[in-house]
């Protein structure tokens, strides 16, 4: 057998096994933040806080799952704000040809986080797939929040 041939061959197998044949994931949990002003405790988002309006919409009237995903795409939305907030402050500070490198990586981001985070919602059937796509969203975009941020400040 040629070598590329070989080499194709275990990349598509690859390739099956990671996106063919996934791996169960646990279910999501979407449960109430820390309250406003205090950090996360997720050793992840160590520097990273939700809105005083995430909590308050999670801790009220959310006995349903849809309810709860209505929470997470609000706070989504609030996260998206901070994160084009600090990228704007960060890209500010750039050099053009950086700059330049910047913009494409961000761009790039977003098309990822957004594939990555469909991709739950076919995994899964019904709420559970909105469900786990919205806590992505949500975990993905205060991530890169919080790494922009932190570009920032550099």
């Amino acid at each position: 057998m040629k070598p590329t041939f070989i080499a194709a061959l275990l990349t598509m197998t690859f390739l099956w096994s990671i996106l063919i044949v996934p791996t169960p994931v646990a279910a999501a949990t979407i449960t109430a933040p820390p309250p406003a002003g205090t950090k996360n405790k997720d050793p992840a988002k160590e520097d990273t806080d939700f809105s005083q309006e995430f909590t308050d919409c999670l801790n009220s009237k959310t006995e349903t799952d849809e309810a709860k995903v209505k929470c997470v795409v609000a706070e989504t939305k609030r996260q998206e704000v901070r994160m084009d907030r600090a990228y704007k402050q960060a890209i500010a500070a750039l050099e053009p040809k950086p700059k330049v490198r910047f913009q494409e990586a961000q761009r790039l981001w977003v098309k990822f986080r957004d594939a990555q985070c469909s991709f739950y919602s076919l995994l899964y059937v019904g709420i559970q797939g909105s469900s786990e796509a919205a806590d992505c969203a949500l975990t993905a975009t205060t991530d890169r929040a919080t790494e922009l941020e932190k570009m920032r400040d550099l």
